[in-house]
């Protein structure tokens, strides 16, 4: 269907990569303010906005699409502001009408198959069945960033010039651009390039490598928190990241059978049933700042702590960059020492989390049950009077969820690790923990707390990251009940001709209700912090 209708210059068709589902999108207005209709009738909703899936119509049904704009779409509401589409299915199809079709990307991926079918008969003499299914699954198109980089497009893009003195305009394209901000283990971004201790020179733009090593980034050609080129960050571009597109799996079944209660009276009965789901990779979790040579942030101290356990590791924001205190126990020695020697207490550091179980989330999306009845019927009355009426009502589930998700407030509690001797008593003994549990505070202790090693790609343990990753969900339904009934007719005549009445009644209820999980509501997620809802009208 929505092939179809992109073949109308007015239309456009908006989709998502995350729950594959379409919508109709007359004059870019915005789906939501285009009504779609089933042989006339409303259809529940696919998202809380009120818009309806194009892909809960089998393909084989559709006889033709209406479509109606301007100023006659108007009687329907603020839904149709900009237009309705009308899907007409097939009901007097005879025999049996489908297609099978399957493909896969030049790059060896996105391998997908769909199936659309429908089925009309009729029964005896007064009663006709259509009935239609339609089944797609698709593999999907994994990240362009790293490991896996599906397109080799996938680090192009833009980078912002605010100088006015080099000649190059102020926005620059190019095809290899990358973040200059962070690292896989980690970038010290806080040493001005004015900077002339040697300490500081050596600490500027320093990265953490795996095994508690440490070396130089590779630097391209900078530009804030981008650059293009370089020896680091290949692939690591500033869009968001995750999939391309999201392994999807959707099906779809209608019937509708019509039964002739005589000649001139009809009645129908019409179910639908629909399933799609994405299951993919999201966007993962990065901490960086706006300059690879940024000034040295305020430190933060724990002024209670001794001289070795005072300055604290924090992060103001969940995007922002990471203040690492110098009294973090696993900050490489050669770190501290070059620290020391350029008398600072802490530094800034940009990083990207890809570790496996903690970089691109598990995110999984869709409907995984959408149901509609409808019943109703038409006919003929004495003369030139006639009548159609109908009652509708359908229920959508859907579900947003999103695995490995990261918890700030638990992050924040691991990063800011102390050794226990020395907070305690003063006496070093190396046993790492998280400063809340060993502070002179015992209102903050949370027993769960496992101190993170942040330093170098794959240094994570899998208890810290079981400790302040988790599951962020949203559990949300849709109802819709809908009967309307017309009269239309014509009593008398004029000189011109026959006078046409028509009158009519509509009646609609919506509703919708959703449930978010309580770190979500306190906006505690890294990503996908969505909220409770309940309303209706």
């Amino acid at each position: 269907i929505s092939e179809a209708l992109t073949q109308i210059p007015s239309f456009r068709i908006a989709s998502s990569p995350v729950t594959a589902n379409t919508f109709a999108d007359l004059r870019r207005v915005g789906a939501q303010r285009t009504l779609v209709l089933i042989d006339g009738r409303r259809h529940v909703p696919s998202q809380s906005n009120g818009t309806v899936d194009l892909n809960v119509v089998p393909a084989a049904m559709v006889e033709r699409t209406e479509v109606v704009t301007g100023g006659a779409s108007a009687s329907w509401g603020s839904d149709a502001v900009s237009g309705v589409v009308n899907i007409v299915l097939r009901k007097d199809l005879e025999g049996f009408i489908g297609n099978v079709q399957g493909g896969i990307s030049k790059y060896d991926d996105n391998e997908s198959l769909m199936g659309s079918f429908a089925f009309g008969h009729q029964l005896g003499e007064k009663t006709h069945l259509l009935i239609g299914a339609e089944y797609a699954n698709s593999e999907g198109v994994g990240s362009t960033h790293p490991p896996e980089f599906s397109r080799p497009w996938g680090a192009s893009g833009s980078v912002g010039n605010t100088s006015t003195t080099n000649g190059l305009p102020g926005t620059i394209y190019a095809s290899d651009v990358r973040r200059s901000t962070l690292s896989p283990g980690g970038l010290i971004i806080s040493v001005p390039l004015t900077a002339t201790n040697p300490n500081l020179v050596a600490l500027r733009g320093l990265q953490f490598l795996p095994n508690g090593q440490t070396g130089p980034f590779g630097f391209g050609q900078v530009y804030g928190n981008r650059m293009i080129g370089g020896t680091d960050n290949f692939g690591e571009y500033t869009n968001v990241g995750g999939a391309v597109k999201y392994p999807l799996e959707r099906y779809t079944m209608l019937a509708h059978v019509d039964h002739d209660l005589t000649e001139n009276q009809r009645v129908f009965f019409e179910g639908t049933f629909a399933h799609s789901i994405t299951d993919g990779t999201g966007n993962p979790a990065r901490n960086e700042g706006t300059t690879p040579f940024g000034a040295t942030p305020t430190c933060s101290q724990d002024a209670t702590a001794p001289a070795g356990g005072r300055f604290r590791t924090t992060s103001a924001t969940s995007l922002g960059a990471i203040t690492v205190g110098i009294d973090n126990p696993f900050l490489p020695a050669s770190v501290r020492t070059l620290m020391q020697g350029g008398g600072i207490n802490c530094f800034s550091m940009g990083r990207s989390w890809r570790e496996p179980g903690l970089g691109e989330f598990e995110a999984h999306d869709g409907v995984p049950k959408m149901l509609r009845g409808a019943v109703g019927g038409s006919g003929k009355l004495a003369g030139s009077w006639s009548w159609d009426a109908y009652f509708q009502s359908g229920r959508t589930e859907y579900n947003t969820i999103r695995k490995f998700n990261r918890n700030e407030a638990k992050f924040r509690n691991s990063m800011d690790a102390v050794d226990e001797g020395l907070l305690r008593n003063g006496v070093r003994n190396n046993t790492i923990v998280c400063r809340i549990n060993a502070d002179a505070s015992t209102t903050n202790n949370d027993a769960a707390c496992v101190p993170v090693n942040m330093f170098g790609f794959g240094s994570i343990s899998p208890a810290a990251m079981a400790y302040f990753t988790g599951t962020s969900k949203l559990e949300q339904w849709t109802w819709q009940s809908v009967g309307a009934a017309t009269l239309r007719g014509e009593p008398f005549s004029i000189w011109a001709g026959p006078v046409s009445v028509a009158t009519g009644v509509e009646y609609r209820q919506e509703r919708i209700k959703a449930v978010a999980d309580p770190i979500a509501e306190a906006n505690g997620w890294h990503t996908g912090n969505v909220k409770s809802i309940q309303g209706s009208y």
